[in-house]
């Protein structure tokens, strides 16, 4: 009878020990993985051109795919034409303006709207002194930049707000010279100008903001 027990607890002690081998192996092989899933990343691909863990390549990919992605966003930039439905009818009664466009019909998936841009660099510094065309020439500048921001262009612009400081009718030649050069070719979008007390600093004489419509 005790021979049978002492028989009884070596067979148990071997499957035990059995069974503690496989454990640590199975540890072993995990911990193992996961360091060279870990070398790879760190290394890249090996001498040969191949990246030995599966994982690894699916890594990589993904990578490859978001840099692909950012590039594409970079060649949507926007180009010479208008990317939305945008259409400016004649409207029979009004002014024909070579200045702006009475009404804009226009259809897109996205809309844009822009904040007032005033004669400013990007650190805030003032550009153009009390000069109102070289203060409305960075301003419009500035508006181009926070369009392109967008991915639109003042070929996609619906429609300008102007605001000046102490408005006089003389000033508006002015004002539409300077900004005619950022709608070459184009018909003008609908606009309004606005005489305002002040903007919100002292030194500013122009605001401009635009709407916006692009696929």
């Amino acid at each position: 009878m005790e021979g049978n027990l002492l028989q009884l607890v070596d067979v148990g002690a071997f499957f035990g020990l059995i069974i503690a081998v496989c454990v640590w192996q199975l540890v072993s092989t995990s911990r193992a993985k996961k360091q060279r899933i870990a070398r790879e990343l760190a290394r890249g691909p090996s001498e040969d051109g191949e990246v030995a863990a599966p994982f690894v390549q699916r890594v990589r990919a993904a990578e490859t795919a978001a840099a692909r992605g950012a590039a594409g966003a970079r060649a949507a930039a926007p180009g010479p034409g208008p990317k939305g439905g945008i259409e400016k009818p004649h409207a029979a009664g009004l002014l024909d303006s070579a200045a702006f466009a009475q009404v804009v019909v226009a259809s897109g998936r996205r809309m844009v709207f822009t904040s007032g841009q005033v004669s400013i660099d990007d650190e805030g510094g003032l550009i153009g002194g009390d000069d109102l065309a070289a203060q409305t020439t960075q301003a419009m500048k500035n508006l181009g930049l926070a369009l392109a921001a967008a991915g639109a262009g003042f070929a996609d612009v619906v429609k300008i707000t102007t605001y000046v400081v102490n408005y006089r009718p003389e000033q508006r030649s002015v004002i539409g010279k300077a900004r005619a050069p950022f709608f070459s070719g184009l018909k003008p979008p609908a606009s309004t100008l606005v005489g305002v007390a002040t903007l919100a600093a002292p030194d500013w004489l122009i605001e401009i903001e635009a709407v916006a419509i692009v696929d």
